[in-house]
């Protein structure tokens, strides 16, 4: 995912914060409120997360009360064990800011969680989890094909609605 980020970065010209979405998540949550938190905090990234039940395989992202990232997967800051985190799961969806960008490799493939955010933890920068509104808002990773066709249920049964694209400001 870093070596798409770079590119699409440097395409938009690299010197404003950059919206990145994963092709494989599904979600009508609303972008604006992530996107509020990360400018009022004064990050350098924001993940949005989404709340899930303790032990859920997806919550591999943990913030502190604050909201502040210690932990993400394997890929812990160097201060993580000195706080209590809430664990939540990674949407797809976060906003960096062009010093955070920087931090992937200059070239050549890489996961932007395993390079620039784990680079960004390890110097402490701020760095931030947002919790997604209204808490029950749709979100499905469609990464596999039994979750692709739960994706296609959603839309036909009404549990999403086709119409619902997210945009950074609504």
């Amino acid at each position: 995912t870093g070596g798409g980020i770079r590119g699409i970065a440097a395409a938009l010209g690299g010197r404003e914060t950059l919206v990145a979405a994963n092709g494989d998540a599904l979600f009508d949550f609303p972008l604006a409120p992530v996107l509020a938190a990360h400018r009022a905090r004064g990050a350098l990234g924001t993940l949005a997360l989404r709340r899930v039940p303790e032990g859920s395989p997806f919550a591999r992202v943990g913030v502190d009360a604050q909201g502040r990232v210690h932990r993400i997967a394997e890929v812990a800051g160097p201060d993580a064990d000195g706080h209590a985190l809430t664990f939540g799961a990674f949407t797809g969806v976060q906003f960096m800011e062009p010093e955070l960008v920087a931090m992937l490799p200059a070239e050549g493939e890489c996961d932007v969680l395993r390079t620039a955010w784990r680079d960004g933890l390890a110097a402490r920068a701020p760095l931030f989890g947002a919790w997604v509104e209204p808490p029950d808002a749709y979100w499905l990773d469609v990464g596999t094909p039994a979750r692709y066709l739960d994706a296609h249920r959603a839309l036909l049964d009404g549990r999403l609605d086709p119409g619902a694209t997210p945009t950074a400001d609504g």
